[in-house]
C-alpha cells in the first residue's frame, strides 16, 4: 500500500513540476524554475529508489505529500487567476 500510495504521489509531483515549467502562464523568476528542476530530479531519484526498495520511508512520504499540496495550490492559484498575474520581465 506504501508503494502504491508513494508512486502517485510522485508522478503527481512530476507531472506538476513538467507542466508548471512548460505552461505559458506559469511565468516566475529564475528561482522558481531551478527549484522547479531541483523538485523534479528528487521526484526522479526517489522514483528510482521505491522501484528498488519497494518502500518509502514515512519521512520521505511527509516530504513527497507537502510538496505535491504545494504544487496543487500553485497550480489552483496559477489557472484561477492566470488573468490577474503581473507579467515578469524574467520567463523560464
Amino acid at each position: 500500500m506504501n508503494m502504491i500510495f508513494a508512486l502517485l504521489l510522485l508522478l503527481g509531483v512530476l507531472t506538476l513540476c513538467v507542466l508548471g515549467l512548460l505552461h505559458p502562464k506559469y511565468n516566475d523568476n529564475l528561482g522558481h524554475c531551478v527549484g522547479m528542476v531541483i523538485v523534479i530530479l528528487w521526484a526522479i531519484a526517489q522514483v528510482l529508489r521505491l522501484a528498488a526498495l519497494k518502500y518509502m520511508p514515512p519521512d520521505d512520504l511527509w516530504i513527497g505529500v507537502g510538496i505535491f499540496s504545494f504544487g496543487m495550490g500553485t497550480a489552483v492559484r496559477t489557472w484561477l487567476y492566470k488573468r490577474k498575474r503581473v507579467n515578469h520581465d524574467f520567463e523560464c
